[in-house]
């Protein structure tokens, strides 16, 4: 994930950028708070009177406990601002009263109390350091209260947490990254504050971990996770194609290509997205199956390989498709595919080879009576010139295979019907037969196939 360091630079570059043109004014007003407070972190943890931080430090504990708000912020606000380092405890009970309060009001003391709150987040911060909980508790309030017209700010916020978990070897939590995504696309799409490009880093990141997560015990969080956010892509109508996240895809695996692991996570990344037609996925998809090997990926290799006109290739992954097939019916479809395109090579020899070994799983394959008639039919040249009466004579050949795949296989009558009203016409004439001393009906072994058939005319 060292990467990442370097891609989140230029989100912080266009979340800065964006944010030139914002309203400001109530994140003056909450740094102005945070400031005032922020100025005795420094100093003595009880501030400049410690029996007095004590005492207000008890006063609004007390009354804290007793949930009256009202009256404990005087005292709260007295150890926030001369002792703002006395205790953790300081920032986390004034969050949830001022919390409290903003949603008990309306109006302006209501975004009073909500910018109080703010600041007591930043001046957490500022006094106990910028650790991943505090930058989390912030982020998630800033998101809550004032994501709207500050996404800039909210977005660096998160950015900055991300970071220092990175740095802390942290792995966020599914809630954080949810809420990540969401605030980039709100900053894309809402306020136009945020290009493209930017929610595609994140995007990437947030996608990352969630997958690695999926690994683990907390793989339940992450999953639901990795549904909310396509839920989210869904409600912004956010489509991400292939295009967008193929060149990281394959940083990432060229950076682990021969890790198990990543080759398998790649695999299912370029399904994810539909990257199917690359060149990539060709080739972590042969590394699947080697890893994985299934019929359906063989097949699916093959028919990419026949596409690309490797031919060869195409072949070799049918064969080891039929290795991991059950059935002979779906055996019986691939060794036809592969006679087909032996068939295409000229291979007749082959074809006939592959279509008996069908034959012998199912005598009454049709297709397979089909493709022998075929190699017959093609075969002119290799059985005479092309012209002559012993290239005419094995369209008998041919017709004969062809009737046979109608009387075992009716649903390739059509078919081979037709192929027979198509060849007829070139069996030897009957000058041809007087010829060559051939009386009609009678018995004719042809010779470059030994098979033995009749004798018929074309007229």
């Amino acid at each position: 994930m060292k990467f990442l360091h370097k891609t989140l630079s230029i989100v912080f570059f266009s979340i800065a950028f964006a944010g030139m043109g914002q309203d400001n004014a109530r994140l003056e007003f909450i740094q102005a708070i945070s400031e005032k407070a922020s100025e005795n972190c420094a100093g003595e943890v009880y501030g400049e009177d410690e029996l007095e931080t004590k005492k207000n430090l008890s006063l609004y504990q007390e009354l804290y406990k007793h949930k009256s708000y009202d009256e404990a912020l005087p005292y709260w606000r007295a150890v926030f601002f001369s002792a703002p380092k006395s205790s953790q405890n300081v920032y986390i009970r004034g969050v949830k009263m001022y919390k409290n309060l903003a949603k008990a009001n309306e109006g302006e003391w209501k975004e009073t109390y909500i910018d109080t709150l703010l600041a007591i987040s930043e001046t957490r911060k500022v006094c106990f350091g910028p650790t991943a909980k505090i930058q989390k508790s912030e982020a998630f309030d800033w998101y809550t209260y004032r994501r709207k017209g500050n996404e800039p700010h909210v977005l660096e916020l998160f950015s900055n947490t991300f970071e220092t978990y990175q740095n802390d070897s942290f792995v966020p939590p599914a809630t954080f990254l949810v809420y990540w995504l969401d605030l980039a696309l709100r900053a894309n799409i809402e306020a136009d504050t945020l290009d493209t490009d930017s929610v595609m880093v994140i995007y990437q990141i947030v996608s990352e971990i969630i997958e690695n997560q999926l690994q683990t015990e907390g793989a339940g969080e992450y999953e639901g996770a990795r549904q909310r956010i396509n839920e989210i892509l869904k409600a912004f109508d956010f489509v991400i194609d292939c295009d967008q996240v193929l060149p990281m895809i394959e940083k990432n695996y060229r950076a682990n290509e021969e890790d198990t692991l990543i080759i398998l996570k790649t695999y299912q990344k370029l399904k994810n997205f539909s990257c199917t037609d690359s060149t990539l996925f060709m080739e972590v998809a042969s590394r699947v199956a080697e890893i994985q090997p299934t019929y359906q990926l063989f097949l699916f290799l093959a028919k990419r390989e026949k596409d690309a006109g490797n031919t060869d290739k195409a072949i070799a992954y049918y064969y080891k498709a039929i290795d991991y097939l059950g059935e002979d019916i779906q055996k019986e479809k691939i060794y036809l595919r592969i006679g087909n395109m032996y068939y295409n090579k000229g291979n007749f020899t082959k074809v006939r080879s592959i279509a008996n070994q069908v034959l012998k799983m199912n005598p009454n394959s049709g297709k397979a009576f089909l493709v022998i008639g075929r190699t017959y039919a093609s075969s002119g040249k290799i059985c005479g010139t092309g012209t002559d009466f012993k290239s005419h004579s094995i369209v008998w050949a041919a017709v004969d295979t062809w009737k046979k795949a109608i009387a075992v296989d009716k649903t390739v009558r059509e078919e081979a019907q037709g192929l027979i009203n198509k060849y007829s016409q070139y069996m030897p004439t009957k000058q041809e037969l007087f010829m060559n001393g051939i009386k009609l009906g009678r018995k004719y072994k042809i010779s470059c196939f030994g098979v033995t058939t009749r004798v018929r005319s074309s007229d």
